[in-house]
């Protein structure tokens, strides 16, 4: 991770402790190229926690945009895809962030990794994500309950 030496060294002049800190610090990883950047973090870089950016994943690694609602419905009658994938993830975007949230927690395995996006909302994508290690996620007010419900089911279905 490029930056962290930069910070590192601009921390230890300033006599910056990041551990004794209140301040938590984090990224968007909203691109492919920064889901693949997971895998030069270490042990050393100052960040408590990361969110996928699905939508954003998924128009960069489909090259499909929300906008193009007409052209997905399209997709999906013709099997391209098996849903929209902005609402359920795709084999490729979904590849991507376990790739990257395998590559976190074996270097900072206390790091909060979050994923945040119109999939978030939908159950199916909800249970993918746990599956592949996100702590959290963020969406829409109107979805809590369902994903606090989805939630439960997840552990329900791991304790079997």
């Amino acid at each position: 991770f490029s930056a962290s030496g930069a910070a590192k060294g601009t921390m230890d002049k300033a006599e910056v402790d990041m551990a004794a800190s209140l301040l938590r610090v984090g990224t968007m990883l909203e691109t492919p190229s920064m889901c693949l950047a997971m895998e030069e973090v270490d042990a050393e870089t100052p960040l408590d926690f990361v969110s996928f950016g699905t939508n954003d994943l998924t128009q960069f690694i489909l090259g499909a945009s929300r906008d193009d609602g007409s052209y997905i419905k399209h997709y999906v009658d013709q099997d391209y895809y098996e849903a929209d994938p902005f609402l359920e993830l795709a084999r490729p975007v979904l590849t991507t962030i376990e790739r990257a949230v395998g590559a976190l927690r074996s270097r900072k395995p206390n790091v909060s990794i979050g994923a945040c996006g119109e999939a978030c909302s939908e159950p199916q994508s909800m249970l993918r994500l746990l599956d592949a290690g996100v702590d959290y996620v963020s969406c829409s007010t109107l979805f809590v309950r369902r994903a606090l419900l989805t939630h439960a089911k997840h552990i329900l279905l791991k304790e079997k």
